[in-house]
């Protein structure tokens, strides 16, 4: 999935609840045969004009219509930012999630969130034009049944 290639500059304000920014934030997969996949994504952060929030990413069962549901909780990471006021660094992120049933179609979202909505925090994805921000992207990749958890 990659969301922003060739659309408009968007952002997201960011909650201290997780939140998935939109229907598009997702991958859809057919489990490998090992049942192992890791699930990686890209976005880029602000921590606001106070600096003081990190970001949070969240695997969800549910689309941003339906609202956040937790994959499980243990897929609930934080990303500490540089802490630069009104910064923006890129952040890129991976879940590994195993025993999934082999030939079976899967689909998450990615939600995101922040520990502290102080100065604003947010996330941003795209553009058409020269100073564009990067794109959200997220991939699927099939790992090897004998890998160490």
């Amino acid at each position: 999935t990659d969301i922003g290639l060739n659309e408009s500059h968007t952002t997201l304000n960011l909650t201290t609840s997780l939140v998935v920014p939109t229907d598009e934030f997702s991958v859809a997969f057919i489990a490998p045969p090992s049942g192992n996949v890791v699930i990686e994504f890209q976005i880029q952060y602000g921590a606001g004009s106070n600096g003081t929030g990190d970001l949070r990413a969240s695997l969800s069962t549910a689309n941003a219509t339906t609202g956040y549901s937790a994959l499980a909780t243990h897929y609930e990471e934080t990303y500490q930012a540089q802490g630069a006021r009104n910064g923006f660094e890129t952040i890129r992120g991976a879940w590994t999630l195993t025993s999934l049933t082999a030939g079976d179609s899967y689909e998450y979202w990615a939600a995101f969130a922040t520990d502290s909505t102080t100065g604003t925090p947010k996330v941003r994805w795209g553009g058409t034009s020269t100073s564009r921000y990067p794109d959200f992207i997220m991939k699927a990749t099939a790992l090897p049944a004998s890998i160490t958890t």
